[in-house]
């Protein structure tokens, strides 16, 4: 069940993380896209972090579920 529940955690980050390219293609087109960059590459950094975390709980899980296999 942990595992269910982290594999989904990581899928929606792995989204997240699928969008960043399109999201910075739509700032660099704005009008304003200096300001915008600033604050969007401070959350690439979390929703980078996130999906890390994500990826290395679902590894924990799988190791721990072979183990008692």
């Amino acid at each position: 069940r942990k595992l269910e529940a982290a594999i989904q955690m990581r899928d929606s980050r792995k989204q997240l993380a699928d969008r960043l390219t399109k999201v910075r293609e739509r700032i660099e087109q704005s009008d304003n896209p200096d300001a915008q960059l600033a604050a969007f590459e401070s959350r690439k950094k979390i929703v980078e972090a996130n999906y890390a975390k994500a990826q290395k709980r679902v590894e924990e899980l799988e190791q721990k579920l072979e183990e008692l296999r």
